[in-house]
């Protein structure tokens, strides 16, 4: 399905550049906050996961494709993690800050509301786990560096200028700090306003 999602959106930017139609350029800031926490593929008798909020902001550029549809990249400051409940280990607090940067074709399912797709590339900035024993252990060493997945949502625009919306995050590497105990994903959801700032229309 990740193939699917990547081949969708190179054919749709192709697309907008070949096109003779009016193209709309827009850029932004956005700024929201994230639920997540750790997907696993089988159940863990010695532990218990647990979500964590974390913040997420940056900005976006839009390019139109037509009349119906739109490119969307973001990048974004985005905190991500989840909290675990080992026997061995007590309770621990994941925390995973990541450079983001998610790739979508948007869809105007009405005017003013809009359904996206597509990929999303994590870069790890750092991340900690915070225990009994240890308040704030820096485990980016131990931690997957780039993490592939996707995401999906929905957005409305309302007001002109001021748009919000929310949607599913999910990996694909396994992220743990001990792969030899376990295996886990990142799993979330974001809301997020955006603002646009500049718009340029051209006309190719």
């Amino acid at each position: 399905m990740r193939k699917y999602f990547t081949l969708f959106i190179l054919f749709a930017i192709t697309a907008s550049f070949a096109s003779g139609q009016e193209k709309k350029t827009t850029t932004g800031i956005k700024a929201g906050v994230n639920m997540t926490t750790f997907r696993t593929p089988v159940e863990y008798d010695t532990y218990e996961i647990f979500h964590k909020g974390g913040a997420a902001f940056g900005f976006f550029v839009e390019r139109t494709v037509g009349k119906k549809f739109a490119i969307e990249a973001s990048f974004l400051y985005s905190q991500m993690g989840g909290k675990i409940e080992d026997l061995d280990f007590g309770r621990e607090n994941f925390r995973f800050n990541y450079f983001s940067v998610p790739l979508v074709l948007k869809y105007n399912i009405f005017p003013e509301v809009r359904v996206f797709a597509g990929p999303q590339c994590d870069f790890l900035i750092r991340a900690t786990n915070r225990n009994k024993q240890a308040p704030d252990y820096d485990v980016t060493t131990r931690t997957k560096d780039i993490d592939l997945g996707w995401t999906a949502g929905v957005e409305t625009w309302a007001a002109k200028k001021v748009g919000i919306g929310a949607r599913y995050m999910s990996g694909t590497k396994d992220v743990s700090t001990r792969p030899g105990t376990y295996t886990c994903m990142n799993e979330g959801i974001q809301v997020y306003a955006s603002i646009k700032m500049f718009n340029k229309k051209k006309k190719k």
